[in-house]
């Protein structure tokens, strides 16, 4: 069981937490406001000037480090400050203030001055709406950018449908995103139109300028992705049973080889092991690779682009995103369907410990990230999908839960930033 519990600190006016789902209420009730706007418009009246609106945005403040969540449910941002295991804040981002744009991962950029945030425009499995389920989506997703201080709104740019995962190419302002597009694969599976049409694309954005610099078919439903500091990124390829190996830094990019994970890979979609979550060693040069139908672990060489011969580590459940100690000597990794962490010794994939979570703390694991300045592990638990999802303090050693505290509804991503400057 774990020591304590912190509960979230009564937010501030200017941050509110809204942790209920949009509803139809909602659409009608901002509906009728724009009616009765165009409404006085019409009849000749004058709306305030723009220079009488206030942003609605304070800073938020906190004692380093603040870890930002994508909230994929609830359509915001919470920002917990770890130390204490408070919420801060939880923001509402996106483009459309009626829909749901599922923010799914972010990328906190602090020598940028901005938080990167992925809207997939997917609705989270079993809501209603005009979007689908993830990877089902029809509508192009985006990129928003907003001010690391007070996640006020500082841009986006438009990029392909189903994004799945947003990761910054280490020492510069680009941005990649991957997209786990099945609905384009099985629309062409179904259609029997050519299978290379089947494959989705990664697309790479500036962060400054926010405009898509390239984009690169690789393979089908790319997921998630790592890019050492060489600028080579690996990408988890759930339709075709893959990790796909893209040189980032080239201009264009080139995509350098597709490795399939296993003996009985799948070309083809249903996987056999289904990749799906990348986590790099802090050398960069391995990467640990999630499978989500496998059921275990995954070791690619980065360099040699090739995966390692006997390097398997079985777990109980679908495998998801994970972290390294700080001395790569142990590899941390949750799954979902039995609600687990387990510690893998990373240079023979031993395992050295397992726990299994209580339902109070925490419902399907998502990712989890190691946080050398506390020296513990903050665990992302994305709940029933309806109601509020966690951020759990893990002991690494043990993996004893230390503390948790809830966040928004379904989140699924993290980005930690260990200094703060506002």
């Amino acid at each position: 069981m774990f020591a304590r519990v912190r509960t979230p600190a009564a937010p501030s006016p200017a941050a509110p937490l809204d942790t209920a789902p949009r509803c139809l209420a909602n659409v009608r009730v901002i509906a009728a406001l724009i009616v009765a706007a165009l409404a006085i418009a019409a009849c000749g009246e004058d709306l305030p000037s723009t220079s009488q609106w206030t942003s609605g945005h304070d800073i938020v403040r906190g004692e380093a480090p603040l870890a930002y969540i994508s909230d994929n449910g609830s359509d915001t941002v919470s920002i917990v400050e770890l130390r204490t295991m408070t919420l801060r804040a939880r923001l509402p981002v996106g483009l459309d203030i009626v829909q749901r744009e599922a923010p799914h991962h972010l990328v906190a950029a602090a020598d940028l001055g901005a938080l990167y945030v992925g809207l997939s425009n997917v609705l989270p499995s079993g809501l209603v709406g005009i979007h689908a389920d993830h990877g089902g989506g029809d509508l192009d997703s985006y990129v928003q950018r907003l001010d690391i201080a007070d996640l006020s709104p500082d841009g986006w740019v438009r990029v392909d449908s189903n994004l799945g995962d947003i990761v910054r190419v280490p020492g510069t302002s680009r941005f990649v995103t991957s997209h786990f597009d099945l609905k384009r694969a099985l629309d062409v599976i179904t259609a029997g139109d050519p299978i290379e049409d089947a494959s989705a694309a990664l697309v790479i954005i500036d962060g400054e300028t926010m405009q898509r610099i390239a984009s690169l078919t690789i393979c089908i439903a790319p997921h998630g992705v790592v890019i050492n500091t060489a600028g080579l990124a690996a990408v988890a390829c759930y339709g075709e049973d893959s990790v796909a190996i893209v040189d980032v830094a080239a201009s264009p990019p080139v995509l350098r080889a597709r490795v399939p994970v296993g003996a009985a890979a799948q070309a083809l979609p249903p996987p056999t092991y289904g990749p799906y979550a990348m986590t790099l060693s802090p050398d960069g040069s391995r990467a640990f690779v999630g499978l989500s139908e496998g059921r275990g672990y995954r070791v690619l060489d980065m360099v040699s682009a090739s995966m390692m011969p006997g390097m398997v580590a079985d777990v109980t459940g679908a495998a998801f995103f994970g972290a390294f100690s700080p001395d790569g000597a142990t590899f941390y990794g949750p799954t979902q369907q039995l609600d687990t962490i387990v510690a893998i010794d990373a240079a023979t994939l031993a395992p050295i410990a397992s726990v299994t979570l209580d339902a109070e703390v925490c419902v399907a694991p998502h990712v989890i990230e190691y946080v050398a300045a506390l020296g513990e592990l903050m665990l992302v638990c994305e709940g029933d999908h309806r109601t509020a999802g966690t951020v759990v303090a893990l002991d690494p050693a043990t993996l004893e839960v230390r503390a948790f505290v809830a966040v928004g509804v379904y989140p699924d991503g993290i980005s930690v930033v260990d200094e703060v400057s506002w």
